[in-house]
């Protein structure tokens, strides 16, 4: 399978890339099976032609809000 025939079949462009040597992965993240899980799907390609596929569900962890930087002065 192609790399264009995975966005066809996903329906849309994943939500992470990584990329090592000559190996790309694309990770998808959705609504998971279970409240408080989120699905994943990582495609692996070579030469822009699948080699792997994995999926599971992972727990969603809430995003710590950033606060914004303040410069202190010593007393």
């Amino acid at each position: 399978m192609t790399q264009q025939q995975v966005r066809e079949t996903m329906k849309c462009s994943p939500d992470y890339r990584r990329f090592s040597g000559k190996r790309e992965e694309w990770e998808y993240r959705g609504a998971g099976d279970r409240e408080g899980y989120e699905r994943v799907v990582v495609v692996a390609f070579e030469n822009g032609r699948v080699t792997d596929l994995d999926s599971f569900s992972e727990p969603i962890v809430p995003k710590m809000p950033i606060l914004p930087f303040q410069s202190g002065r010593a007393n």
